[in-house]
Formats: C-alpha cells, structure tokens, sequence
C-alpha cells in the first residue's frame, strides 16, 4: 500500500514530465514561428531558442523533433550555400567552411557539402574567367606595368576570397596560357 507521500512524489515526476512536454512545445511553436518559410539552420534556431529562455536539453529535443519532421535539414542548406558560391562568387574551400560554419550549419553538414565541392584551384579559375574575361580578352594589348598592375589586382582579389598564393598563381597561369606572353 503507497503511502500518501510517495503518492505526491509520484504525482510530482509526473507533473515535472507534463512541464517539460510543454515546454518542448512551446520551443517547437517559437521555432517554427521563427523558421516561417525559410530554410534557416539549426544553428540559429537554437540561438533563437536560447534568447527565448530554453535551457540546454529543451533545446535538444526541439532541434530533434524539428529534424524529425523536416523543419530543419542543414545538409541540404549546406549543399545549397555551396553551390552558389560557384563562379563568381567563388572562394576557397577553407573560407567556404568558415563561411557555412558562421551561418549555423552543423560541422557535419559543412563537411558533406565540402566533400562534393572542387578543388581551390578549379574554384579560383572560375573566379578569374568570370571576374577577370575583360582584363584576360585585352591582355596581349596591356604592357608590362599594366599587366603587373593587372595580376597584382587579381591576386588581391584571390586572397580576398580565401586563395593561397600557389592556387592564385597557378589558376591566372591557366587562364593565360593561350596568351602568348603572360608574364
């Protein structure tokens, strides 16, 4: 036969058991709420979540039902950032880590889009050929100050994007090597 104190203590988990289950619903509604149409990673999420007062585990299991019901897939928000730094707005895979990282996305989401994604030196003569096709078009026409001015410029702008100096060097090489004198 209980006893009526352990039938307190018994209503008492239960009740600590029901709080936390609201708690987590409520966590799920500012999420949600805070997620609207856009795809946002769960990174953010979960600062948003911690501004809002949730504590560490609440947090958890609300970044794991949102998973669970596709709210949040930072893998193909990952994959999709990736991708638009393409091109023009190519740069490094180390600044593309950065990058993708600062944004909220989980270390493994960063690490699955990157195992797909180029090598720098594709990445910096995608730069080039479409940032630099001007400059590469005239450069027979430039003289020898212009065009060191030129790969000067150009150099700048690698490092800008996270390059090393030899996948610079050896992208604007690539570019140039139809010309007769690049130097």
């Amino acid at each position: 036969m209980r006893t009526i104190s352990s039938i307190s203590d018994l209503g008492g988990e239960h009740e600590s058991a029901v709080e936390q289950e609201k708690r987590v619903q409520a966590g799920r509604i500012e999420a949600i709420r805070f997620l609207g149409l856009a795809r946002k990673p769960s990174g953010r999420v979960a600062g948003r979540l911690r501004e809002a007062g949730f504590d560490e585990d609440e947090i958890k299991a609300i970044l794991k039902s949102l998973i669970e019901d596709d709210y949040l897939d930072d893998h193909a928000l990952a994959r999709r950032q990736a991708a638009r730094r393409r091109g023009r707005q190519a740069e490094s895979r180390r600044a593309l880590a950065c990058r993708l990282a600062q944004n909220g996305l989980t270390a493994e989401a960063v690490e699955a889009a990157l195992a797909d994604h180029p090598d720098d030196f594709t990445l910096a003569g995608e730069a080039l050929q479409t940032r630099f096709q001007s400059v590469v078009s005239n450069w027979s026409e430039l003289d020898p100050r212009e065009r060191q001015r030129e790969k000067g410029r150009i150099a700048r702008f690698l490092a800008g994007r996270g390059f090393g100096g030899d996948s610079a060097m050896a992208a604007l090489r690539d570019l140039l090597s139809g010309i007769d004198s690049y130097d």
